[in-house]
C-alpha cells in the first residue's frame, strides 16, 4: 500500500510539471532564443539595400519527440525553415530553407530601392513528423546605407619611382549581411592594371585588412583616393584619400618625412630621421 501510495503522489507531481515549451534558436545573424508564443519582433540588426540577409536556426525544437519512438526523452526537431512571402515589404524576396538540413538557413533580400527605416517580417519553422506545433518568428531589420567604413592602415608616404609599394586597406562591414565590395584607387598617373582594384569579400559585422599595390611611373606628389563599393547597392561605399610622394626630390622628402615613416626602409634612415626634423621646422 505505502508503495502504490508513493508511486501515486510521484505521478500527481509529475502531472504538475510543466510541459517543455517549444522554442527556435537563432544563430546568426544574431544568437538569441525565441519562444513560442513570443509577441517580441527578433532584432536581426543592420542592412543595406539590395543586400541578403541570411536567418541561421537550429533544429532543436524545445519539446520531447512524440514520433513514439523507444526513447522517450529525445528532443523533437524542426525541419524546415520558412520565409512568410506575404509578411515581405514591398519589393524584398526571400528563399526557404531546404527540408532537414542542419542548421536551418533562409534568406531575405532587401530591395534595392529601400528607404531607410525599420521593416518587419515574418518565418515560420516547421516540424513535419514529431508532433511539434508550427511557430512563428516575428523579426525586424533596420535598413540603412552607411554600413561601411574604410581605413587606410599605417599609410606609406613616398616610394621611388617606378618601384611597387604597398597600401593596408582595412574595410569594416557594419551590416548584419554577408557582403562583397570593389575597391579601387584613383589619382596615380598612367594607372596600370594591377591599380584598378579588387573584389573584397567581408563577412558581416567584421573587419577585413587587404593589401593593395601601387606604382608611380611619374616623380610627383598625388593625391590618391581609395573607394570600396557594395556589390549589392552602390549605395554602400566609402572612400578615403590620402598623398603618395613619388620620387626623390627634396620638397617631396621633406614632406613625406614629415608625414612618418617611409615606406621602404633605406640605408639612409639617419638622413630620412635629419629631413624630418628639417620638415617639421620649415614646412610647419
Amino acid at each position: 500500500m505505502k508503495l502504490l501510495a508513493l508511486a501515486a503522489v510521484l505521478f500527481f507531481l509529475f502531472l504538475l510539471q510543466p510541459a517543455a515549451a517549444a522554442h527556435v534558436k537563432v544563430l546568426a545573424p544574431v544568437e538569441k532564443t525565441v519562444d513560442v508564443g513570443n509577441a517580441d519582433a527578433l532584432d536581426l540588426g543592420l542592412v543595406g539595400p539590395g543586400q541578403k540577409l541570411e536567418l541561421i536556426v537550429s533544429v532543436g525544437a524545445g519539446e520531447i519527440s512524440k514520433a513514439g519512438q523507444t526513447d522517450s526523452k529525445k528532443e523533437a526537431e524542426w525541419d524546415w525553415l520558412q520565409v512568410v512571402h506575404s509578411s515581405l515589404p514591398q519589393g524584398w524576396s526571400g528563399q526557404d530553407s531546404l527540408r532537414f538540413e542542419s542548421p536551418m538557413k533562409a534568406f531575405v533580400v532587401v530591395a534595392k530601392d529601400a528607404p531607410d527605416g525599420d521593416y518587419y517580417f515574418e518565418f515560420k519553422v516547421n516540424d513535419d513528423f514529431e508532433g511539434v506545433t508550427q511557430m512563428t518568428i516575428k523579426a525586424k531589420a533596420r535598413v540603412r546605407r552607411e554600413l561601411l567604413s574604410l581605413r587606410i592602415v599605417d599609410e606609406p608616404v613616398k616610394l621611388e619611382s617606378n618601384t611597387k609599394g604597398t597600401f593596408q586597406i582595412e574595410l569594416h562591414n557594419l551590416a548584419s549581411a554577408n557582403d562583397a565590395f570593389q575597391l579601387s584607387l584613383s589619382g596615380l598617373p598612367h594607372q596600370t592594371e594591377e591599380n584598378t582594384g579588387q573584389q573584397i569579400f567581408v563577412p558581416l559585422n567584421s573587419k577585413v585588412k587587404v593589401s593593395v599595390p601601387v606604382t608611380a611611373a611619374e616623380v610627383g606628389e598625388y593625391a590618391i583616393e581609395f573607394k570600396a563599393v557594395s556589390l549589392s547597392s552602390p549605395a554602400i561605399w566609402d572612400a578615403k584619400g590620402t598623398t603618395l610622394f613619388a620620387g626623390t626630390t627634396l620638397t617631396s622628402d621633406l614632406k613625406a618625412a614629415g608625414r612618418g615613416m617611409l615606406l621602404f626602409p633605406s640605408a639612409a634612415a639617419a638622413i630620412y630621421s635629419l629631413l624630418s626634423v628639417l620638415s617639421g621646422i620649415f614646412l610647419g
